[in-house]
């Protein structure tokens, strides 16, 4: 919403400055198509992270699940061995009842009608505690089945998305290090990469690129940007976000440029025109914004940390179709 307001700022500021009806269009319809090209930008972000959300609570309900499954095995197996403990006991009892009775039958003479009942009545315990036995084992194997499985799926999916993962990591990497090579001459120039959130993060600062108060890029600052463009060119699934910061001081320059708001945008859509006079490389994989003051690395209580908060970074985000794809299942 800033970046809107502040693109109306400006195109009021050039339309007072007499800018044809012509170029006023013209700029207008690049501000849409910026605008378009970060709100997709945005989206495309918040639909990976609100699918990372769901993957996650997905994860963590199978575990809960799992979990449960496991601790009903653990009883079934503590029931498993009480009842093969009270159906050993029963057998030796039925047993003992037997030879007992046979014996009784021997000496004494016992009725052999009330022997049978008894040991009838032993034999039907026995076999129900049998059948229950076999019904609990059924559930467990069946339970133990879907628990192996789970795990199995689980395992299947979190080896994919680590896979997917290093894969992300290992381009990120590569990208860090053709910038890296192409840009060997200037680290002592004011320009520092870095590796953040999966992306690299190419920093340049003002000394590099402008002039004080200026957005016309300077003749270093330019070959700079032409060995960043010629990497962009060779990897065309590579995003680029420039966004331009400066320090908290009042910007005092006349015309329509009215303060650092309005600087910073200036800056990063110098280095965007300057990227695109590579041809192969499309319009649509670039945006530009600027930030102001309002973003800064270190805090603006020194000279030498002013300088630092003045600067242009290039971010370079590429294209993580096949992790996008695993969340999405």
């Amino acid at each position: 919403m800033k970046q809107k307001i502040f693109t109306i700022a400006l195109v009021s500021g050039l339309l007072s400055s007499c800018v044809t009806m012509e170029k006023y269009s013209a700029l207008q319809s690049k501000n849409d198509q910026l605008n378009k090209q970060y709100s997709i930008s945005q989206d495309e972000l918040a639909a990976m992270t609100a699918e990372n959300k769901r993957l996650l609570e997905q994860n963590k309900q199978a575990k809960a699940t799992m979990r449960q499954d496991e601790n009903k095995i653990a009883d079934l197996e503590k029931e498993i061995v009480k009842l093969n403990q009270q159906y050993a006991e029963l057998k030796q009892k039925y047993e003992q009842t037997e030879q007992g009775y046979l014996k009784q039958l021997t000496g004494k003479n016992l009725d052999l009608n009330s022997a049978k009942e008894l040991l009838a009545e032993k034999e039907k315990e026995l076999n129900d505690k049998e059948s229950r036995l076999e019904v609990l084992q059924k559930e467990y194997e069946e339970r133990k089945e879907r628990a192996d499985d789970l795990a199995r799926k689980l395992e299947e999916k979190e080896n994919e998305l680590k896979a997917a993962i290093a894969e992300k990591e290992k381009a990120v990497n590569d990208i860090r290090q053709k910038v890296a090579n192409a840009l060997v001459g200037f680290e002592n120039k004011g320009l520092k990469i870095d590796v953040k959130d999966g992306k690299v993060y190419v920093s340049m600062e003002d000394k590099l690129l402008f002039a004080s108060g200026r957005w016309d890029v300077s003749a270093e600052g330019m070959k700079a940007i032409n060995e960043l463009s010629k990497i962009l060119e060779e990897n065309p699934d590579i995003d680029v976000m420039v966004e331009g910061h400066t320090d908290n001081v009042a910007y005092r320059g006349n015309g329509n440029i009215k303060d650092n708001w309005d600087l910073s945008v200036m800056r990063s859509t110098s280095i965007v025109k300057a990227l695109l006079k590579n041809k192969n490389i499309s319009p649509t994989r670039i945006t530009a914004c600027g930030r102001g003051e309002h973003s800064p690395k270190v805090e603006n209580d020194t000279k030498e940390n002013r300088a630092i908060n003045r600067r242009t970074e290039i971010i370079l985000t590429p294209k993580y179709v096949e992790l996008l794809d695993i969340l999405s299942k």
